[in-house]
């Protein structure tokens, strides 16, 4: 199915595989969970396939002669994880977007808007200041929140995926790279076949031709060429036996993966919602914290009277009435 062996890891994205064992076993937890890595046995097949949330298989549907199957799957997994590392960015983006937003927010707050009012306005000044300040700790306590409830835990989950691919990819990897190893040896036992028929029947003409002139150093020549072949027909007759057995291998391998990456990426599309639904609520948390301290604004807006500021101006800091005798020279 490969043409070559480094075909898979080319297709996954991932970088080059740690030092994980290809033969460990992978088993599933709560869930459905993959737990560890590595290969499925047919009866951990089974378990794994009794817990997937989609009726369907990837094991079942995704089969073909050549490559184009494994690198559908492939594909997959790599626009798979670009949405997650996409995501990641976002979250990351978006986090620091607040924090630099609560900053600002914050020294408006500590700003003296308003300091020389009276009255309402005043009243009203001063719960804008001290609602910039609550807006800035919300949106401070936001980035925090994205950091800790979204951000570490999706970075350590990918991380674990890219450990999890890996380890099958090893597994495949392996497994078609002796596949591969062991067609070259029968095309190469294939063409010695050839030439031993060929010499063989060579040697043997020449020797009939002789008749009762049989030199001795040509039946021997003959002898070796007939072991020879035989030698190497024995050996393609291994080689193949062997070739079989490692496209059972190759079967089990492949649908053991199958199953493996469904798991992953049923886990993923999962992580991903509860990932989004968790962001919308954080960040709708803080709309309506905002929302409400514009209300608490708006409260005191209402209280404010134009003619009541001018009034209590007037009574703070009047400097006193005109002088009675100017006051009649200039009516």
């Amino acid at each position: 199915m490969f043409g070559k062996r480094n075909s898979v890891s080319a297709a996954s994205g991932d970088d080059e595989a740690g030092p994980q064992s290809p033969t460990s076993p992978t088993g599933r937890g709560p869930r459905g969970t993959v737990t560890s890595t590595g290969q499925l046995s047919a009866v951990e097949s089974v378990d794994v396939a009794a817990g997937f949330v989609c009726s369907e298989r990837f094991a079942n549907r995704f089969w073909t002669d050549d490559e184009r199957c494994i690198s559908v799957l492939m594909h997959k997994l790599k626009s798979a994880k670009q949405t997650c590392s996409d995501m990641l960015s976002m979250v990351g983006m978006r986090a620091a977007m607040e924090e630099e937003l609560g900053k600002k927010l914050g020294k408006l707050a500590r700003a003296g808007l308003g300091s020389e009012e009276v009255g309402g306005t005043k009243d009203a000044l001063r719960t804008m200041r001290a609602e910039l300040d609550a807006n800035a700790r919300a949106h401070t306590e936001l980035a925090k929140q994205l950091r800790a409830e979204i951000e570490r835990p999706l970075a350590a989950f990918i991380a674990d995926q890219r450990l999890k691919r890996r380890a099958q990819t090893m597994i495949i990897q392996k497994t078609e790279g002796d596949r591969n190893a062991l067609r070259s040896q029968v095309r190469k036992l294939l063409d010695k076949r050839r030439v031993d028929t060929k010499r063989v029947g060579d040697l043997k003409l020449q020797i009939n031709g002789l008749q009762n002139n049989v030199d001795p150093k040509a039946q021997a020549k003959a002898e070796r060429a007939e072991a020879q072949k035989k030698a190497n027909e024995a050996e393609y007759v291994d080689v193949r036996a062997r070739l079989k057995d490692a496209d059972r291998q190759w079967f089990n391998v492949w649908r053991s993966a199958c199953d493996v990456f469904q798991v992953l990426e049923e886990e993923r599309i999962e992580y991903l919602k509860t990932a989004l639904w968790t962001y919308t609520n954080l960040v709708s948390s803080c709309c309506v914290a905002d929302d409400e301290s514009m209300e608490r604004i708006r409260q005191d807006l209402e209280k404010i009277s134009v003619a009541d500021d001018i009034s209590a101006f007037i009574q703070a800091f009047g400097t006193g009435a005109p002088d009675p005798v100017l006051a009649r020279a200039a009516g």
